[in-house]
């Protein structure tokens, strides 16, 4: 099985070869996830330079590179296997990845409200660490990005200007993506841990690889508040005496016009 679709009515989402996220769909149909294939992202290695084809990221245990520190550019989990655990079902998959002394179990359900995913780390006490869901959405024009319950929008998707800017915001767990057309919520939480929002907005003044610069955007929730934990180890996460943390992320689609105060996912915290 080459990819997986998991869905219901509140919207579906489908996983690749390896667990990797391809595609995240509202119930009308709308692809979220923008993407751009490259053939040499097939061949890569543990410790290659990292090859960006869109979709969804698992940034795990950093997201900028830091050789210096061994840790890679996006973290370890983009050329790692996730395994599937048991047999899947129409709504829902259990995936389990490995990097260093770290095990990360992923259970992927889609329900009547969008998609829930559900996480849980294994790792030895005092270990630090960011993790973050770096999605590369669609960059239609006059798609926003909101966060934290301001009506100010962080990006207005418009003409590129030839820049890139990440933005980490501390303490920031939820975002809307949307423009008149519908809406994609974002939701993280996690009891043990700090969170944050990662925002990339490349106009057309990064590419990869250096050659031909183009247009991403990356809506990323996060636990730590870093992107290089080796260089900010105060802000990253630090794994409690359990050896385990949970955290959830939930994501919703949901028509323009609905009231925010009334259709959030009710998620429930993990302890």
């Amino acid at each position: 099985m080459s990819t997986l679709e998991i869905t219901s009515a509140g919207g579906s989402c489908v996983l690749g070869e390896n667990g990797r996220w391809e595609s995240l769909r509202s119930p009308d149909g709308r692809e979220w996830l923008w993407s751009r294939p490259d053939s040499r992202r097939a061949s890569a290695l543990p410790g290659d330079t990292f090859v960006d084809i869109g979709g969804v990221e698992e940034c795990f245990p950093t997201i900028s590179a830091n050789p210096a520190h061994g840790l890679p550019d996006h973290g370890a989990l983009w050329t790692a296997e996730w395994v599937m655990q048991a047999s899947p079902t129409r709504n829902r998959v259990v995936h389990t990845v490995s990097s260093g002394k770290s095990s990360l179990r992923r259970e992927t359900r889609a329900t009547s409200e969008g998609i829930a995913i559900d996480y849980e780390l294994d790792a030895p006490a005092g270990t630090r660490f960011v993790w973050a869901w770096h999605a590369l959405v669609t960059p239609l024009p006059g798609l926003t990005v909101t966060a934290g319950g301001s009506p100010e929008p962080l990006v207005v998707v418009g003409e590129d200007d030839g820049t890139a800017e990440f933005r980490c915001l501390p303490g920031v767990s939820d975002a809307v993506v949307g423009d008149a057309n519908g809406e994609l919520r974002l939701s993280l939480r996690c009891a043990e841990a700090p969170v944050s929002l990662g925002v990339w907005d490349n106009r057309g003044g990064y590419s990869w690889d250096n050659t031909d610069p183009y247009r991403s955007l990356g809506v990323e929730p996060m636990l730590g508040q870093t992107a290089d934990p080796a260089v900010e180890p105060e802000l990253a996460v630090t794994m409690p005496a359990s050896n385990k943390l949970r955290w959830q992320l939930a994501l919703q689609f949901l028509p323009t016009s609905t009231s925010p105060t009334s259709t959030l996912l009710n998620i429930k915290e993990n302890s």
